[in-house]
């Protein structure tokens, strides 16, 4: 999915004009709420700190905790608001506007269909990038299906056409890994030809298995043969 870095978000936020509009990018990112889900906060939606999330799309609801930060930004954008007036009065064009001009100011380079949905996305990234399994991922994105979260799992983008650029054009990181494959090729390799063609015994096993040999054939040396012991044999009188 198409997301921005850690460090494109705090640039983003921070090149926002206004606390509303950066009240808008901030609680969208850091609680991957969804366009609608932004636009419909009033100042009742916090209370003691925690944001109640009406879910959309068949979402779940939930109450989570506002950062010390956030929650400072979120009383002073709604000092004067009454309680179910919404934050954020626009539409989602204007707010798409408002992302489109931040990344614009931060010197974002967007990728191709990449808007302010992006932040949601970017908020699942970070997550299992810092470690988060996908049940967690789910919890954060109030997904009912699990099946949902895991698109997450897949590869980015922007990711194959950096690692394909390693690939192909070369570098120190790609020729890194090019020996690296080869010498794991070269490991398996050993070990394919070590199955079909078993290993001699080592020194040990070889001077024990010469000696146990010539015992035996010492052995057998010295028994008399048949014919000797037929010969050796005394005469009845």
């Amino acid at each position: 999915m198409k997301h921005l870095s850690p460090t494109q978000v705090r640039d983003l936020i921070a090149a926002t004009d206004g606390d509303r509009n950066r009240l808008l990018l901030a609680l969208t990112y850091e609680h991957g709420l969804r366009i609608s889900e932004t636009l419909s906060i009033t100042k009742s939606h916090v209370r003691r700190g925690y944001l109640s999330i009406r879910g959309r799309k068949k979402g779940k609801r939930a109450d989570e905790k506002l950062s010390p930060a956030t929650l400072e930004l979120f009383e002073r954008v709604s000092a004067n608001k009454c309680p179910n007036v919404l934050l954020f009065p626009f539409s989602r064009q204007w707010a798409s506007v408002i992302f489109h001009r931040a990344a614009e100011k931060a010197g974002i380079e967007l990728q191709l269909r990449m808007g302010l949905h992006s932040l949601r996305h970017s908020c699942a990234h970070h997550l299992l990038d810092a470690g988060a399994n996908l049940a967690i991922v789910q919890k954060a994105l109030r997904h009912r299906s699990i099946g949902s979260t895991g698109i997450y799992v897949e590869a980015d983008g922007a990711d194959v056409d950096r690692w394909r650029a390693r690939a192909v054009m070369g570098g120190g990181a790609s020729d890194r890994g090019v020996a690296q494959a080869a010498a794991l090729a070269n490991v398996g390799q050993r070990k394919a030809a070590k199955d079909r063609n078993p290993s001699p015994p080592s020194c040990i096993g070889l001077v024990q298995s010469i000696q146990a040999t010539s015992c035996l054939d010492s052995t057998r040396r010295n028994e008399p043969s048949p014919a000797d012991t037929r010969r050796a044999a005394p005469v009845a009188p």
